[in-house]
Order: C-alpha cells, then sequence, then structure tokens
C-alpha cells in the first residue's frame, strides 16, 4: 500500500478535476472518516485548487451473475443517507451525483458537468 501511495501522487499533476468516489452502497460514517482523514489532505496537498466532485459509485451486485435470487440490502440509518451530503459540505466539493456503471444512471450527467467550462479551476476539461 505504501508503494502505491507514493506512485499516486505522480498521476496529479495538471489534473483539472478530482473526481472523488466511494462505494454507494455503504454510504457510514467509515467511508466519511476516510475520505476526510485520507484523501481530502492528500489531494489538498497535491492538488489545491482543483475542483472536487464527490461521486457515489453503486457496487454491481455479482450474485445476479450466478442466477443466485439477490440478497436483501442491509439495513441503513438514516442518518448514513445523508453522509455523502455531509461530506460534500465538508470538504467544499462542487458536487455530489450518484452513478450506477452496470446501468449507465449518471454517467452521461457527471460527463457533462466535468466538461462544463465554468467549473470553477476547468477550461471544459
Amino acid at each position: 500500500q505504501e508503494e502505491y501511495d507514493r506512485l499516486r501522487v505522480l498521476s496529479y499533476p495538471d489534473s483539472h478535476v478530482i473526481l472523488l468516489c466511494f462505494r454507494a452502497n455503504d454510504p457510514t460514517a467509515a467511508t466519511k472518516k476516510n475520505i476526510l482523514e485520507k484523501w481530502v489532505p492528500e489531494l489538498d496537498r497535491f492538488c489545491r485548487g482543483v475542483p472536487i466532485i464527490l461521486v457515489g459509485i453503486k457496487a454491481r451486485d455479482d450474485s445476479h451473475d450466478e442466477g443466485e435470487r439477490p440478497q436483501p440490502v442491509a439495513q441503513v440509518d438514516d442518518e448514513d443517507l445523508f453522509v455523502p451530503f455531509a461530506i460534500r459540505r465538508e470538504i467544499g466539493s462542487a458536487r455530489y451525483f450518484f452513478c450506477n456503471p452496470s446501468t449507465d444512471f449518471g454517467i452521461r450527467e457527471l460527463k457533462e458537468y466535468v466538461r462544463t467550462p465554468s467549473l470553477p479551476g476547468t477550461a471544459g476539461y
């Protein structure tokens, strides 16, 4: 992990926008802690001034591929449903998007927003 941490920062120069993604199937306080304690300090150090877009990604349920019945979704506290919005406020994220790559839900809107020339700190990339 340390090796990857050192290599990852090499990809930051000349970034125009950061997509900070998390697993939307499990929006818990642990997710918030990880974003606030690991990712935000790193991005602040290496990408200061670059707009951050918070993206909740719905992970694919592989049980469908095996012909099994999907398992019920774990109970989520009402408070956890608002975690992405609390994170967005705390980190000053430009926007929050929810995407499901399996169905393409939200993907087009996210791409269009990222290309918006008026996005602070970007030139329409």
